[in-house]
């Protein structure tokens, strides 16, 4: 049962078109988004993180403009990793 549930909003989300705006959104502003030139920028730093660190690993981060960061450059590779 949870597995047809899955499927079924899996479908559903390619439909919906807040969902559709989100991700319109988010693409924009991860593309968009004023880099700081120094070399250890919040960006640069989780881009990198993202590729030396396995798909499974799992990321937590607590509230505030590093989740933030965390949820724009960090691309979550597998479901459940990133907290």
């Amino acid at each position: 049962m949870v597995k047809m549930l899955i499927q079924k909003a899996i479908k559903r989300a390619g439909d919906n078109p807040w969902l559709k705006r989100v991700n319109e959104t988010r693409e924009y502003f991860r593309q968009n988004l004023k880099l700081h030139s120094h070399p250890l920028g919040a960006a640069k730093v989780l881009r990198k993180l993202r590729e030396v660190l396995p798909p499974q690993s799992i990321v937590t981060t607590e509230v505030g403009q590093h989740q933030m960061w965390a949820s724009l450059f960090f691309d979550v590779i597998q479901p459940g990793t990133f907290l």
